[in-house]
């Protein structure tokens, strides 16, 4: 999948999402794109953008966070919610879980086999994404 044709498969459930979400309170985030973030390890630099779908469970008090990995090597969010196994995405796929929408969440990554850095803090508070998935593209 091209990352194109993702931005419009990611457009085209937005649309249908916000046809049934409502409109947004302070506490929420608005469905869509969020941002696009720098991440670097010893490997190089690559970016990651992250999207929102809302109401996409039956359950507000969960939210979904997946890692869709478009790059050649093994990726990974790494986090130290018990119970929960890391996100491990390989090349062309994706990992989600489900935390708790009380969680607060920090992440750390992996690129390949080494660690890797984005340019802000990966740490998430989800009650803001209740009931949705939060999406992190990885090119």
């Amino acid at each position: 999948m091209t990352f194109n044709s993702l931005r419009i498969a990611f457009a085209s459930a937005l649309v249908a999402a916000s046809a049934v979400s409502g409109a947004a309170t302070a506490q929420t985030i608005q469905p869509g794109y969020i941002q696009t973030l720098t991440v670097n390890s010893t490997r190089g630099g690559s970016e990651m953008d992250q999207f929102f779908i809302p109401d996409t469970g039956a359950n507000a008090t969960v939210t979904r966070v997946c890692v869709m990995n478009l790059g050649a090597v093994q990726r990974a969010f790494t986090h130290t919610v018990a119970g929960i196994n890391a996100l491990v995405a390989h090349p062309g796929s994706q990992s989600c879980a489900n935390f708790s929408s009380e969680s607060r969440v920090a992440y750390g990554m992996v690129d390949g086999t080494e660690p890797a850095q984005a340019n802000r803090a990966m740490v998430m508070n989800l009650g803001a994404f209740a009931g949705g998935t939060v999406t992190f593209v990885w090119r």
